[in-house]
């Protein structure tokens, strides 16, 4: 139950982080680290709620929507806007969520 609670956490966390207003002036090279990393620990959060290697891919590929979906939102909100290249960061952290995921994890190995 606490990997569940922990995981809405983070997903609200994420919809809060995105879609506030932001005066903006950040360094590029640190705000797009800051996407890859917050991504792969979801990621990883997420691992701990499957028991399949079916359900690890398709937990992974809707947290990448959902940073889709977070950097449309973004659009709409004042000192943000979409990225191209914010939403890439989001997808190397996906993907090195999953490495990560499948090292720790055996059974997600399984294909």
């Amino acid at each position: 139950m606490i990997r569940i609670l922990l995981f809405a956490a983070y997903t609200w966390l994420a919809a809060t982080i995105s879609l506030t207003p932001s005066p903006g002036g950040g360094l590029p090279l640190w705000d797009k680290s800051m996407h890859a990393t917050f991504y792969a620990i979801y990621v990883l959060l997420g691992s701990q709620l499957v028991s399949t290697p079916r359900q690890f891919y398709l937990v992974s590929m809707a947290i990448f929507a959902y940073s889709g979906l977070m950097e449309i939102g973004q659009h709409f909100v004042p000192g943000r806007s979409m990225s191209a290249l914010d939403l890439l960061a989001n997808g190397l952290g996906v993907g090195l969520g999953m490495l990560l995921s499948i090292q720790a994890l055996p059974e997600l190995r399984k294909a």
